[in-house]
């Protein structure tokens, strides 16, 4: 019975053991609430041996939360181990302003003011927590909008694809994930005209011809306009994990691993 004891005692020191992996914390806005549960459960796959704390408003614009660095702050300090961090903002800031008959200047200036404010949410962030990285994470190709046709609202998306990329490269510990026309990809379209903008024949998921910019959003990957079904958030994160965090992240390791270890460690022990 004395001999299993280093056994014993080793399995018990390695599941004891804090992971290696990092706590995410989501802030953000509509795209961000399931963004968590979607990355939870991904991490869960992956046997990630991490949670992620949710702190995503519905609704929320970088305007608003680069005016209330309160909430980031408590947010961090209530998850003290958190390093990764996954921004959603910037889509209702530009919802609620941009529209096709927007002069160049005025949509300049709109982006500007969402890069601004985003400069002053990462900035804080970091400040907060200078070993976080950041995913600031785009929306994808929406379906049909009042504001302009797929074709227009996709281009104003590129550009500020465009003004968001420049960001990321010009600042330490943030980068920006563009996931425009993964759900064209992924679902490709039915060949329904739901709308006048959907392709009037089908188009297979994976097809060469897509991403396709003059095309909307396919209907099957979206619950309306803008937000994407339950499957979509859990293709999407997935392609996040794989784009980012799975660099900075670890899998738990399985029960076999522990195992030999745990042995390992009894048969070296024997050895000395």
């Amino acid at each position: 019975m004395r001999r299993t004891l280093p056994l014993l005692a080793s399995l018990v020191w390695i599941l004891a053991t804090p992971s290696w992996a990092a706590r995410i914390v989501v802030f953000g806005d509509s795209w961000g609430v399931p963004a968590a549960p979607a990355l939870q459960q991904v991490l869960d796959n992956e046997g990630i041996a991490e949670t992620v704390a949710n702190a995503a408003v519905g609704g929320d614009t970088a305007a608003n939360l680069a005016t209330n660095l309160g909430f980031i702050t408590s947010t961090l300090a209530a998850n003290p181990d958190s390093d990764l961090i996954h921004l959603s903002i910037g889509g209702n800031d530009f919802l609620g302003a941009w529209h096709a008959g927007l002069s160049p200047a005025q949509q300049d200036a709109l982006f500007a003011a969402i890069i601004t404010d985003t400069q002053t949410i990462v900035n804080h962030i970091l400040s907060a927590r200078p070993n976080a990285n950041i995913l600031w994470s785009s929306y994808d190709t929406p379906r049909p909008l009042a504001s302009g046709t797929p074709t227009q609202v996709n281009a104003a998306a590129a550009e500020m694809t465009v003004a968001a990329q420049a960001l990321a490269d010009a600042t330490a510990g943030l980068t920006y994930g563009d996931f425009g026309g993964l759900m064209q990809v992924t679902y490709g379209f039915d060949g329904v005209q739901y709308t006048s903008y959907d392709p009037a024949s089908p188009i297979a998921p994976g097809s060469p011809l897509l991403p396709d910019f003059t095309l909307p959003g396919p209907y099957d990957a979206y619950i309306d306009q803008i937000h994407l079904t339950s499957a979509g958030y859990a293709v999407l994160a997935q392609a996040q994990y794989d784009f980012f965090y799975e660099a900075f992240l670890v899998p738990e390791p399985s029960s076999l691993w522990l195992i030999a270890a745990g042995l390992a460690a009894l048969y070296a022990r024997r050895a000395a």
